[in-house]
């Protein structure tokens, strides 16, 4: 089930309210069974006894995440670490069925959570089990602001997509990131220009900036037939660029003169 967009979703409930009492109570419950179950894992190496652990914990949470927002880093601590406990159960192929059920929305999974998925299924030889799940998780707009988004983007493209074969699809997410940055890059500097006035803005460096990121992004070498085409991408995303960004800069030049 997929569930991206920037309307808000229907209140859900769970139950009576708790006064914040029984939540402050509650959480320190909540804690408690987190520490509980990190020991059984790595002092007491307890793989069952420490998912059983994070299995009611999540139950628990389940109840009561509308209530306080610090119970969602909870909740993925438990995941984290049944994440954990199965792998070393060797069940690893129902791990991201699992944390789905936790999670109504693949999309609301988070990074981190993501990240171990796609190592573990890639340690396991099964990259293409989190192949549909990854690609609808980074193709929804909110995760893009998400801290471990760069993260994720990587682990699918070097552990799913690369082993995979997925050749365009792998250039694809490689030029959508880089052509995004570039150009965010680019519009900064031309508010920079605005502001600094004729005459005095470096624009041979600029574009000069513009290759090197792009360059140093890829790690690609400039001398290599393969970089031939990118180096086309870039000139024509130039082009395009300086037609609808510089282009009023310097028709406004011109009127002034």
């Amino acid at each position: 089930m997929s569930h991206c967009s920037n309307s808000l979703a229907p209140a859900r409930s769970f139950g009576p309210v708790c006064s914040p009492l029984q939540t402050t109570s509650s959480l320190t419950q909540m804690f408690s069974m987190l520490d509980t179950a990190a020991e059984q894992m790595m002092v007491h190496k307890d793989f069952r006894a420490a998912f059983e652990t994070c299995d009611t914990g999540l139950e628990s949470c389940a109840n009561m995440e509308q209530e306080d927002s610090r119970c969602g880093d909870v909740k993925a601590g438990f995941c984290i670490l049944g994440i954990q406990a199965l792998a070393e159960l060797n069940q690893w192929h129902g791990v991201f069925s699992w944390v789905h059920q936790q999670y109504e929305y693949q999309e609301e999974i988070p990074a981190k959570i993501m990240q171990m998925c796609i190592l573990l299924y890639s340690k396991v030889g099964e990259p293409a089990a989190m192949q549909e799940a990854a690609r609808v998780w980074l193709h929804c707009p909110s995760n893009s602001r998400a801290a471990g988004f760069r993260t994720v983007a990587e682990l699918y493209l070097l552990h799913v997509l690369v082993p995979l074969g997925h050749r365009d699809e792998a250039v694809d997410l490689i030029a959508g990131s880089v052509m995004r940055k570039l150009e965010a890059m680019l519009r900064f500097l031309y508010r920079k220009a605005l502001m600094v006035g004729s005459g005095s803005f470096p624009l041979r460096r600029v574009f000069l900036a513009a290759v090197l990121l792009y360059m140093l992004s890829l790690r690609m070498d400039p001398a290599l037939p393969s970089s031939f085409m990118w180096i086309s991408k870039l000139l024509k995303l130039l082009r395009q660029m300086w037609t609808a960004m510089f282009a009023p800069y310097y028709q406004a030049l011109t009127q002034k003169q």
